[in-house]
């Protein structure tokens, strides 16, 4: 179960000025749509927000996928990294695409992106953010301290942000298996993002190492696999299945 206290209007609403002002405070930097980094990102990310529809069996609802407009742009960067903002507007640096080498692992990085729509974790984190300003706010009022920052921080924000990484990661591996693109491919992408990058205790970080997020989602891979050979399966087998 999510608590969301925002309409999927007013996110999408949210999400439209906030693209707006990342892409207007990266001036000079956003690839034009046509650049072939660009458009590799944009056909692949739309391919991967197509199978949306098929995730009628997810475990959560997807009313607020309806309407959404989705947007892909590439900021020269050298930073290791993607976002998705609300309404399903998507961010990738250059930097990132530096070190991946196939569509594959581009489409996992991607599908974990669209996978935080599904999921609704900006809207949560939003509304979260709301309860726990509130929670603060009251133990200032009866304590005169902001008491209960780091406990919150520690105990409930960073955990929660963890666990919202876990579940991105996994609705993406489903999402790439179902738009064709290889799931085995996947895990090892964490592996590759993680390298390189300051290594930060677990208790303390956003998401979960890349360790933990490469065996999570080799875990995963029996009903990914089951899911890509049953919709795609091989060149070879759409080969031979034409003479049965």
């Amino acid at each position: 179960r999510h608590f969301i206290l925002l309409s999927p209007e007013y996110e999408r609403k949210l999400g439209s000025q906030m693209y707006k002002q990342v892409l207007g405070s990266s001036l000079g930097r956003v690839l034009p749509q046509d650049h072939p980094l660009t458009r590799t990102v944009k056909r692949i990310g739309k391919r991967i927000a197509g199978e949306t529809e098929s995730l009628e069996d997810w475990g959560g609802k997807l009313d607020h996928m309806n309407k959404l407009r989705w947007e892909f742009s590439v900021i020269d960067s050298p930073e290791v990294n993607a976002f998705v903002l609300p309404g399903g507007k998507v961010c990738v640096y250059t930097g990132l695409l530096r070190i991946l080498q196939t569509d594959e692992e581009l489409a996992m990085v991607l599908a974990h992106e669209v996978g935080h729509i599904v999921a609704r974790h900006n809207a949560e984190k939003m509304s979260t953010g709301m309860a726990m300003t509130a929670v603060r706010v009251a133990a200032i009022g009866m304590l005169g301290t902001d008491i209960a920052a780091s406990p919150l921080l520690l105990g409930f924000e960073l955990p929660f942000s963890r666990e919202c990484e876990r579940e991105a990661d996994a609705i993406g591996l489903q999402l790439m298996a179902k738009a064709c693109f290889d799931p085995s491919q996947g895990p090892d992408v964490f592996r590759k993002i993680s390298k390189g990058q300051p290594r930060v205790p677990t208790y303390l970080s956003t998401h979960p190492s890349g360790k933990e997020r490469v065996a999570n989602l080799k875990q995963q891979l029996d009903e990914a696999m089951y899911q890509y050979d049953a919709k795609c399966g091989t060149m070879s087998d759409k080969f031979f299945s034409s003479f049965r």
